[in-house]
């Protein structure tokens, strides 16, 4: 990507306390920080936000940033459920700004090379497909508890890890016909404290053209390490 066609410049930050942004913008050299992500969003000089705050805040922090003007690039998910979802769409093509979402794994040269392969029709019909993200996790039962470990803060491992392959499967395979899946909790009970977000999925799905397949994202997986197969 040499030459870009533009420059991007890392203007200010915003964290969960302005002594933590004052930090960070020192350290890194970033010309300013923010006390509120409203006094952020308003500022003129910003022409993107990029959100990488906890799941269940993504979705006010986005309609406050294109109300405003702004573009934004946000972690995924972009939202919790349908309804915001739709909304975000409207709001989007109203504003006339772009909201992309952090799906990093579809630029891998061997996923835009699949991709590519079966556009061109060179693997002939579709039949079938398997996909996994595992993680080890949630199986230590000691670790400490973070938002993705409650289901109030947006966590579960359907939003963190499944959200990128079924990504991944909508892009190469084509839009989904129907699905049938069944969640797991596997160990509810750690040292100090119980989760309530699922930490494994499994899925099995059909897809409007025919191909069938299944999706498994699992924190539960024990020897694997972020692994995306």
């Amino acid at each position: 990507y040499d030459p870009m066609p533009f420059s991007a410049t890392i203007i200010g930050i915003c964290t969960t306390s302005p002594q933590k942004s004052q930090q960070i913008a020192r350290q890194h050299g970033f010309s300013r920080y923010y006390e509120s992500i409203d006094d952020m969003i308003a500022d003129p000089t910003l022409d993107i936000i990029d959100i990488c705050t906890p799941n269940i805040s993504h979705y006010e922090i986005i309609c406050k940033a294109l109300d405003a003007g702004k573009h934004v690039l946000c972690e995924k998910p972009l939202c919790l459920t349908l309804g915001e979802a739709s909304d975000l769409v409207g709001r989007e093509q109203k504003s006339g700004k772009t909201c992309g979402m952090v799906f990093n794994n579809r630029f891998m040269a061997p996923i835009q090379h699949a991709n590519q392969l079966i556009r061109e029709g060179r693997i002939g019909k579709l039949l079938t497909y398997q996909v996994s993200y595992l993680h080890n996790s949630s199986v230590f039962a000691d670790r400490a508890p973070g938002w993705k470990q409650t289901a109030a803060g947006g966590g579960g491992v359907l939003a963190d890890l499944g959200s990128h392959i079924i990504d991944l499967i909508a892009m190469m395979c084509g839009p989904f016909d129907r699905v049938q899946a069944l969640s797991q909790i596997g160990i509810a009970h750690h040292a100090n404290w119980e989760t309530d977000a699922e930490e494994a999925f499994y899925i099995l799905a059909k897809m409007k053209n025919g191909a069938c397949g299944t999706i498994t994202a699992s924190k539960l997986a024990i020897g694997t390490n972020d692994d995306l197969n």
